[in-house]
């Protein structure tokens, strides 16, 4: 101080603590508030004070300080006011930069000023109060600085306890709340209504219900605050993993120091197959659920989801409509939208695997991972599907003229010449790349066939042994002709044969067997004979079914598996492709599909009618349960996956001598169609020599596709033609003419050129093969039904013949058996003995389960047992083996978790028992040992969760004196690994058992049906054998008079392959003629001919006569008819020995129990020595009745479809009553079923629960019964 102003110039600053403990949140906070006294010190003058030294210094720094304190005093004065934000200089000065706080902070502020009322001091009094005004101006909001977790947590209590006011109180609850009236306690919350002033002072309705959801929502929150670190740590890492597996579900996977990129699992997508991925910038576009624009990123102002570059691609290009996991592409006017390189101008639904190409270049695969999950059954991998379609699309994009026609050539992208180059280089490198892996399993597999070199050994010591029983057998019947008086072959011969003679006869023989084996003439129609009764089924099951499906035989030729070409580029590679028709060696026997539904006609392998069958079965027995049915899909016997759309109407093979010759050769030839074997139009076209490059081992051609005369355009339309090489360029080398359209009555003019190529040098026999096809009507597929028709009906006698009747021994027919297997497993118990484990059954349609305990030992026990007596006799069992170890879900899937361990052989601890009863039942029992650990499978080692079960397959292999190849049955079995100590508690059991019925018993069934069939016949005259045609199956009054093809469908084929060879003979004779090298003999020169030449043109005109085809003399009605006299009659084969049986081969296929229950109740049976009567439980599931012991266990079943019933009381007197009192009684509850091989004899409670037993299995019988007692 002085004696004129203050010096102080002093900062006195007090801090203030608060401490406080929350016991609700257990959570402690302080308060700090912060008390800064300034003491300022007045502005100095120098000629004021006269200070001088280090004073003048002293006042010259307050004086700034006090200029830097009023410019921060007027920055947050006009910032208070509203004026534009300035920087508040806080850093000029050491004292501005303390009292920071307490001026511009969360403070208040206030001054005192010391002000002199003197006139002499009027400057610094104004001066002063200028200070204090500006100071009065700042404006701070003094805010409590908190912890925000505590500040949440306490605005969060006070929110709590008001809306619970509110919610219990009506609008009482909380300031500002009104009453409201009173409600009943039955009221709902949303119905009770609550106003609510608000602090604006306006009035808010809300309902209780509002209030109740707020209240919850904050509760949440508040809990979640209340956690601790560690709680929230564990939330986050869960939070993690969620967001981990839902972009793994997109397709990005994230590791440490690793992310992936894949496509997504379940959303179907786009992904880019373009050759520069900056062409869109992005590899997978997510197709999400409704609509996804396609438009161009050019375009300004584009709100498309996917935007793609390019001139051809529009503002709105297309859309991607995604309803219910099926994707539909809608393309725009004008777009340019192609999908397997097809442009579509309609929708169009995806499949998984189709290709679209947008625009120009934007070229993507669609994958739909839920459908290719749930086809996966049926329909290829996508890797394979990929590759195969990729050859495929060669049908519709780059190559050479040689490679494609006009309408492959209008629908290509118009991608540069040298790209289709590229991209066929890289084509061929991935070829290379298949091959080369092929080879290397091939080497694999050579390498394994090495070490098998002892079973080699054995194959030779075997052949050579035959071949000495063979040559021992020659001398046997050289001795015997030679006694006969006959002389061998080699003694006849005057003179031995050289060496070239020999080479020259061998040569010779070969041709003739060749020759001979391409002759399947009397195969095939064993073959049609054999199939009759299978065909005849299929037919009636599509009918019952009410399918519009018609199946008929039919001759396959080479190169009739050979598809259009659009339906490849349309369809791509069907999901169930017919391998044993492609494998066959044609000509075969097939199966004609008609389908009137989608109006086209396709081809079936036998081998695939026979699976059908079996499904359409399956299926049949369904019909009636829709809960059963859902499962599955009723149209899937009678149609494909991938159906075609166009039908082959014709064939047309066209000789290539003029192609050999260099010369232009103009045909006009009848088109036959393969299903008549008539004519059905007349095509011209024309061969002439190319002039394109080639290879010196390859032919070049042209083809010349002019019109096709005949065909209406009423039975098909979009007729094109597919031209190939039968067995040269089957679907590779095809190519394909544009299809026509709008022709009527007209000729279809094709007028289109085509380049081909045959390899050089070929034989000269080789041939074109131009097959057409079209969209065929019901007009076309009706006329193909009435040929069949006419055919069989032209056949047929017109009187029927009265012949004797035929034992059914003398047919080699198809020969059905059921057997009813029952399988135990035995565990090995404290005393030492093995005794079965329990099985528990969920459901009657549920197997059963086996409970098994850890570590202990078990064997397995089969039981066999069929009623056909000595038909099927029992021999050995050859092999048992346990496989195919996999966990089973409650809902009956897999989740992936299977064994890969191979199957494991099973030694069978003694020989098979077999036991032939006087009832003519046989029954083969065989016990195996099961060592378990051997699958080395942890499925089988650790015990099961309760809602699992562990699946393996068990295969054994029974062998009959009767077939040539041992019987395969395969039988699925259910277990659950459970601790050693596991004991079932029976009254927990009991009492689960209300809710939760299951079942125990000790063994699982199955029925197995074995169809025993002859392989071939060994003469032709035993070919009658063969038919079955005539064979009666339930539901053929029902076919209005359809049949299944018979021999005429052979014979028809031999025309065909007449009207071919005739074809070619002309065109080779025509070249040869017209050749300038032939000379004319010089008759004047030719000298008399001689006796022996006489005779041997005698011999060769005698030759060229027409005479009956082998064929046709074999495939005569006595070798197709049964002898009228009977089969002693059957004319026999003129060798001493007799004829040799034909071998039989078995097929062996499991039955699934019917779930539809008919009939149910207890009946008695006599036991084996018909002298008392048994108790069984006994179920009616059509075909078969299950046969219950009291304990529960299956013990038979009895096939009833073709059974006969019989209530007469007369059965009574087989059983040896010993009660005479109740004999009539007895008689009137006892009924006989006579099944196929076995009488089966039962007694019910009561006469009406006979009666009601005899109209389940039979429901005509009382009305056939009273017919034949008027008769």
């Amino acid at each position: 101080m002085n004696e004129t102003s203050s010096r102080s110039h002093a900062v006195f600053t007090l801090t203030l603590t608060q401490k406080r403990h929350d016991v609700t949140t257990s959570m402690s906070g302080e308060r700090v508030a912060k008390i800064s006294l300034v003491d300022l010190a007045g502005s100095e003058r120098a000629q004021s004070t006269g200070a001088t030294g280090a004073r003048l210094k002293e006042g010259a720094e307050i004086n700034r300080s006090l200029s830097t304190l009023g410019r921060v005093i007027a920055s947050l004065a006009d910032m208070s006011s509203g004026k534009k934000r300035t920087q508040v200089p806080y850093r000029d000065s050491i004292l501005t930069w303390l009292l920071k706080d307490s001026l511009g902070g969360n403070s208040m502020t206030a001054m005192i000023a010391a002000i002199s009322p003197a006139d002499i001091n009027f400057e610094e009094t104004l001066s002063t109060l200028r200070y204090a005004d500006s100071a009065k101006r700042i404006k701070n909001h003094a805010v409590v600085n908190e912890d925000p977790n505590a500040r949440m947590i306490r605005e969060l209590q006070e929110e709590l306890a008001k809306l619970r006011g509110q919610l219990t109180g009506g609008g009482s609850g909380g300031s500002g709340a009104t009453m409201e009236e009173q409600y009943a306690p039955d009221t709902p919350l949303d119905k009770q209504i609550v106003s609510i002033t608000q602090e604006d002072g306006t009035v808010k309705k809300v309902s209780k219900a509002e209030i109740a959801e707020q209240l919850n929502q904050s509760e949440k929150l508040y809990k979640d605050l209340n956690q601790t670190w560690e709680e929230k740590l564990l939330k986050t890492e869960e939070i993690h993993k969620e967001r981990e597996a839902a972009l793994e579900e997109l397709g990005i996977s994230i590791e440490k120091g690793f992310v992936g990129l894949s496509t997504p699992k379940n959303m179907p997508h786009l992904v880019n197959l373009s050759d520069d991925p900056l062409l869109t910038e992005c590899l997978v576009y997510n197709l999400k659920p409704g609509m996804t624009t396609v438009g161009n990123s050019d375009i300004e102002g584009q709100t498309a989801q996917i935007r793609l570059n390019g001139s051809q691609i529009l503002a709105q290009h297309c859309d991607f409509e995604n309803v219910d996991g099926k994707v539909t592409v809608i393309p725009k006017e004008t777009a340019s939208v192609m999908v397997n390189g097809i442009r579509i101008t309609k929708p169009r639904l995806l499949k998984s695997g189709h290709r679209i190409i947008l625009g120009d270049f934007h070229i993507f695969r669609f994958n739909n991972p839920q459908e290719a999950r749930a086809e996966r059954a049926e329909v290829n991998n996508d890797d394979d599907m990929d590759s195969t379609s990729s050859y495929r699309e060669k049908y519709a994009s780059g190559g050479t003229l040689d490679n494609f026609s006009l309408d492959t050539a209008l629908t290509m992208p118009s991608t540069p010449q040298h790209e289709g180059s590229e991209k066929m280089q890289e084509m061929r490198n991935d070829m290379q790349e298949r091959i080369d892996q092929q080879k290397g399993d091939y080497h694999a597999k050579l390498k394994s066939d090495a070490e098998a070199k002892v079973e080699l050994e054995e194959l030779r010591a075997a052949k050579l042994e035959m071949e000495k029983h063979m040559l021992e057998q020659k001398e046997t019947y050289e001795r015997q002709l030679k006694e006969l008086g006959h002389e061998s072959a080699t003694e006849a011969s005057e003179t031995p044969a050289t060496e070239e003679q020999n080479d020259k006869r061998l040569e010779l023989a070969k041709k003739v067997f060749q020759q001979w084996r391409h002759r399947k003439y009397v195969t095939m129609a064993e073959t049609i004979l054999q199939n009759a009764a299978t065909m005849k089924e299929a037919q009636i099951l599509s009918q019952q079914m009410g399918k519009r499906v018609v199946f008929q035989f039919c001759i396959v030729d080479v190169g009739h598996c050979v598809p259009s070409s659009y339906d490849l580029v349309n369809m791509g590679i069907p999901g169930e492709e017919d391998d044993c028709l492609e494998s066959t060696p044609k000509p075969c026997v097939g199966v004609r599909v008609i389908d009137f539904r989608n109006e086209v006609v396709h081809l079936w392998s036998l081998q695939k009618l026979r699976q059908r069958v079996r499904r359409m079965h399956q299926i049949n027995q369904y019909m009636n349960r829709p809960e059963y049915l859902q499962h599955f899909n009723p149209e899937s016997p009678f149609s494909e996956p991938c159906m075609p759309e166009f039908s082959r109407i014709g064939d047309v093979d066209v000789p290539l001598a003029a192609v050999f010759e260099s010369r232009v050769r103009d045909f006009n030839l009848d088109v036959i169609s393969p299903y008549t074997s008539n004519p059905i139009g007349i095509i011209h076209l024309s061969l002439e020599p190319s002039s394109a490059e080639a290879p010196s081992t390859t032919l070049k051609f042209n083809v010349g596709m002019h019109e096709f005369i005949g065909f209406p355009e009423r039975e098909g339309t979009k007729v094109h033609a597919v031209l190939f090489l039968p067995g040269i360029s089957d679907e590779s080398g095809a190519t394909t003419t544009t299809w026509i359209t709008d022709f009527d009555e007209g000729p279809v003019r094709f007028e289109s050129m085509h380049s081909m190529s045959v390899p050089y040098p070929s034989p000269r026999d080789t041939y074109l093969r131009v097959s057409l096809f079209a969209k065929v009507t019901e007009i076309h597929l009706d006329k193909l039904l009435s040929w069949d028709d006419m055919r069989d009906t032209a056949d047929k006698p017109t009187q029927k013949r009265r012949t004797a009747r035929l034992p059914e021994s003398e047919f080699y027919t198809e020969d059905n058996h059921d057997i009813f297997s029952r399988v135990q497993i035995h565990e090995i118990t404290d005393d030492g003995t093995y005794q079965p484990v329990e099985v528990t059954q969920s459901s009657i349609m549920d197997a059963g389960v086996y409970q098994l305990h850890q570590g202990l030992a078990r064997r397995i026990v089969v039981n066999l047992t069929h009623t056909s007596g000595d038909t099927l006799q029992w021999q050995n069992v050859t092999s048992m083996r346990m496989g195919r170890i996999r966990l089973i879900d409650a809902s009956g899937n897999s989740p992936g978790i299977d064994s890969p361990v191979k199957e494991v052989p099973i030694d069978l601890v003694a020989p098979p028992v077999v036991r032939d009863h006087a009832d003519g039942t046989s029954n083969v029992k065989f016990v195996g040992r099961w060592d378990s650990t051997a699958h080395g499978s942890l499925l089988l080692d650790r015990a099961t969760q309760d809602k699992y079960r562990v699946q393996a397959t068990l295969l054994f292999n029974v062998k009959s004196p009767k077939l040539a190849q041992p019987m395969l049955f395969s039988l699925d079995l259910g277990m659950q690994i459970r601790s050693r100590t596991f004991v079932r508690q029976n009254s927990l059991f009991a009492l689960a058992a209300l809710w939760n019925p299951v079942k125990i018993v000790h063994s699982t069934v199955g029925i197995f049906n074995v169809a025993i069939r002859p392989t071939s016949v060994k003469r032709a005259t035993d070919l009658w054998r063969m038919n079955t045609r005539d064979d009666y199956i339930k539901g053929e009054e029902q076919l209005a008079g359809w049949t299944p093809r018979g021999v005429s469908l052979v014979r028809d084929f031999i025309d065909i392959e007449k009207r071919r060879r005739r074809i070619a003979e002309i065109e080779t004779a025509r070249s040869v003629l017209s050749s300038k090298a032939l000379t004319v003999p010089n008759l004047a020169s030719t000298a008399e001919l001689n006796e022996d030449q006489i005779a041997l043109l005698k011999r060769v005109v005698s030759l060229w006569q027409t005479k009956k085809a082998p064929a046709e003399i074999i495939l005569n009605p006595t070798n197709l008819e049964p002898p009228s006299n009977g089969a002693a009659f059957a004319p026999r084969s003129p060798s001493p020995s007799p004829a040799p049986a034909p071998s039989l081969t078995a097929t062996v296929r499991f039955v699934s129990k019917n779930p539809t229950l008919l009939k149910s109740s207890y009946l008695l049976t006599p036991d084996l020595t018909n002298t008392r009567w048994i108790r069984r439980f006994v179920e009616l599931r059509k075909p078969y009745m299950h046969i219950y012991s009291t304990d529960g266990d299956e013990i038979n079943a009895i096939n009833v479809s073709t059974a006969r019933v019989d209530h007469s009381p007369q059965i009574a007197k087989l059983l040896n009553s010993s009660s005479g009192s109740q004999g009539q009684g007895l008689k009137d509850t006892i009924f006989a079923v006579f099944a196929k091989s076995n009488t089966y004899i039962f007694r019910a409670r009561s006469e009406r629960e006979k009666i009601e037993w005899i109209l389940r299995l039979d429901q005509s019988y009382f009305s056939s019964e009273g017919s034949e007692e008027s008769a």
